[in-house]
């Protein structure tokens, strides 16, 4: 079915519901949930109050009812009625933290002994050695500066030229007397 078609179907449905309604006989009372009394309890309405009037098809007007009567329910709400409109949400309250246990008392933890002292990393880099009268002086390289060592030197007040044997440096770290090596990469 097109869509024209279809907006025909429905457009030819709505027409008809709406002859249907026109043309529908009256009812005999209007239905309402307030009890109908009858008309010799009934008093008259005071001009003030609103009328709700249902026009026949032949022009007359059928039947007139307070609209307090309209709104009032024939029965009252039960107590176990429930507001549907009440606020709700998915939050949950987190638990309730756990009792604190009681502490026992626990023994003195022994003393913890403090690392032992070591010496930093060497900063020095090998760059050769010169060979002089049976003497031997080391070339090395610290950050950009070049230091030219005899074997048993001091170096910047913290480092000692021990030994060179074996194509191995031997240091000495001063402040803890410690001994440091660093292979030269020579063959004894």
């Amino acid at each position: 079915m097109t869509l024209q078609r279809r907006r025909w179907a429905i457009g030819l449905a709505g027409l008809l519901a709406l002859i249907l309604v026109w043309f529908a006989p009256p009812d005999e009372a209007p239905v309402t949930r307030a009890k109908v009394a009858s008309s010799s309890q009934r008093a008259p309405l005071p001009p003030s109050e609103s009328r709700t009037e249902r026009p026949n098809p032949s022009g007359s007007v059928s039947g007139v009812m307070r609209q307090a009567q309209l709104l009032r329910p024939e029965r009252p709400m039960s107590a176990h009625a429930t507001n549907i409109f009440k606020p709700t949400t998915w939050h949950l309250a987190p638990p309730a933290p756990p009792a604190p246990r009681p502490l026992a008392p626990a023994a003195p933890a022994p003393p913890v002994q403090p690392p032992a002292p070591t010496a930093p990393i060497l900063p020095f880099v090998f760059m050769g050695q010169i060979v002089q009268e049976q003497k031997v002086q080391v070339i090395l390289a610290r950050g950009e500066r070049v230091v030219t060592v005899p074997v048993g030197e001091n170096i910047d007040k913290n480092y000692r030229l021990e030994s060179f044997t074996g194509g191995t440096l031997t240091f000495i770290f001063l402040p803890l007397d410690i001994r440091q090596t660093l292979a030269t990469g020579l063959s004894p």
